[in-house]
């Protein structure tokens, strides 16, 4: 759905129990999920990133998914984090050790470092987006735990709930492929979510926010570019169909 963007790196991770299963490397999605056998991959859970170069050139270290120190925490995101060089030079200072330059990177090795005096994962979690600078979002979560966390702060990101899962992305295409019951995240807000059930809350107060999934009738045709090369010109020819509707 989303190879047309042009993205340059494709990565995928999947967790079997406590087995982590990490392929990623230069290339467009298709070219990279025939290579590294996308489709071979077995878990309960896992992540999926296509990565434009924006900090860090196309390379294998710098694609997404990325792992922290221990390789139990895994996450990837979406956004630009601008002061990740600043944090990549106090978490080196700390012992940490990264294989890239990609912002990204830099996620898993914060919510590795607040765990060791944080309560739990998702204060973690929850702490790391304190030092972050930007418009971001992203999805991590713990080899050794069935939870996972998302955070939305300036960079889209939906969330669709369906039988027997639950899943995020930043473009909601993806979504709409596999379920039309969303809930609403707002900026500022986390989830803390498995394949059955979540809990979201406000980033800033921990306050629980009670939201109620909606269903929506939009089709992923709607939201994707079509038959157009582009998403402008695809706008343009509907503006007479958007018009008629609206005076309807």
């Amino acid at each position: 759905r989303l190879s047309y963007r042009g993205y340059d790196t494709s990565g995928i991770v999947v967790i079997n129990d406590t087995t982590v299963d990490l392929r990623k490397d230069v290339g467009k999605i298709e070219q990279v999920a025939e290579k590294l056998k996308f489709r071979d991959t077995v878990g309960e859970r896992g992540i999926i990133q296509l990565r434009w170069a924006t900090f860090g050139p196309p390379t294998k270290d710098n694609a997404q998914p990325h792992l922290d120190c221990t390789g139990k925490i895994v996450g990837a995101h979406n956004g630009n984090i601008i002061n990740s060089p600043q944090l990549r030079k106090k978490l080196t200072a700390s012992g940490h050790y990264f294989h890239g330059i990609n912002d990204g990177e830099i996620i898993p090795h914060l919510i590795e470092e607040y765990a060791r005096c944080a309560s739990d994962l998702a204060q973690a979690t929850i702490d790391t987006t304190s030092v972050l600078e930007g418009d971001y979002a992203f999805v991590a979560c713990s080899v050794d735990k069935q939870k996972m966390y998302a955070v939305k702060k300036g960079s889209s990101l939906f969330v669709g709930i369906g039988k027997d899962f639950i899943c995020v992305s930043s473009d909601l295409t993806a979504v709409l492929d596999h379920t039309n019951i969303l809930l609403p995240i707002e900026d500022g807000e986390f989830l803390e979510f498995d394949h059955s059930s979540y809990i979201l809350r406000e980033l800033s107060t921990g306050e629980r926010i009670h939201r109620i999934p909606k269903e929506t009738q939009l089709k992923p045709e709607q939201v994707d570019k079509g038959e157009y090369p582009h998403f402008m010109i695809k706008e343009i020819h509907e503006i007479p169909l958007r018009l008629k509707a609206l005076s309807n």
